[in-house]
């Protein structure tokens, strides 16, 4: 499958930022050009496109509350880390771990209903404003932490496990590349 974005550098809190709003940017760009049909239309098998874009909005706002904690907190349930893994191999733990069949859980969007046509243009821009809102809260939560902590504050993942909070911004953010890769893919 095609990648829909592939990152660049992310050697910095800055270049997080900007790839959470560049990446933000090209998804709510490309999910408003798809023709409301066929945003809510069912594929055969998995969710639709509406459904991916309830499940991104779903899965980035307990990272958002998480990162709204004082750090003291999440230090305490989940340990201090001594460092981070890069993009690629955060990548790469999300992709073993849904070979491995891990699922979404409470994370499952439940089912986008298919409104009557004269209003799929108004919930198809209503799914996508949250989006981008959920996005641009999450660059706000994170976009003044200092790097020391970025990289010794762990905080739960559920398909990966107890990761510091920058791989924990890396998993977030591959997974939404990963799901615009397959809504993507069905265009």
């Amino acid at each position: 499958m095609k990648v829909f974005y592939e990152p660049g550098t992310l050697n910095s809190t800055a270049d997080l930022v900007r790839e959470f709003q560049t990446l933000s940017k090209k998804s709510c760009a490309f999910l408003r050009a798809i023709p409301a049909d066929r945003f809510f239309a069912h594929p055969a098998e998995g969710w639709s496109i509406a459904e991916n874009v309830k499940h991104l909005s779903k899965t980035t706002l307990p990272i958002t509350l998480g990162l709204k904690l004082p750090s003291a907190i999440p230090s305490v349930m989940f340990g201090k880390g001594n460092g981070s893994r890069s993009f690629a191999e955060v990548r790469a733990a999300y992709y073993a771990s849904l070979e491995g069949g891990f699922q979404a859980g409470i994370y499952t969007p439940g089912k986008a209903a298919e409104p009557a046509t004269a209003a799929q243009t108004a919930d198809q821009e209503r799914l996508i404003k949250k989006l981008e809102k959920s996005i641009a809260g999450l660059v706000t939560a994170f976009s003044t932490i200092e790097d020391k902590i970025l990289d010794s504050v762990r905080m739960p993942h559920p398909a990966i496990g107890r990761i510091t909070i920058r791989e924990m911004l890396y998993s977030s953010l591959n997974h939404d590349i990963h799901h615009m890769s397959v809504v993507a893919a069905r265009i």
